[in-house]
């Protein structure tokens, strides 16, 4: 499991669409990419299109930030497309 001290709390990641393999354009599978952010007082934003780790890492945050406890389902109910 990751912690959320091994992450910046703001992360971005880039995915390309196309790629040039041996002189072939070849179309690569993106996902889209997910957020959560915290309360704007708070400033604890997360990106990625691994909806598992947002929520994994948002639950951290609550607990360690807020000592609050967030269920998977609340967290999973924070999501919206970035």
């Amino acid at each position: 499991m990751t912690t959320i001290d091994e992450f910046c709390c703001k992360r971005t990641l880039r995915l390309e669409s196309k790629e040039n393999v041996s002189g072939r354009e070849v179309e690569t599978m993106t996902e889209k990419i997910k957020q959560l952010e915290c309360d704007p007082k708070c400033g604890f934003l997360i990106r990625s299109h691994d909806e598992k780790e947002i929520v994994e890492i948002a639950i951290q945050h609550a607990k360690k930030a807020h000592s609050m406890t967030v269920t998977e389902k609340d967290a999973k109910g924070m999501l919206k497309d970035a």
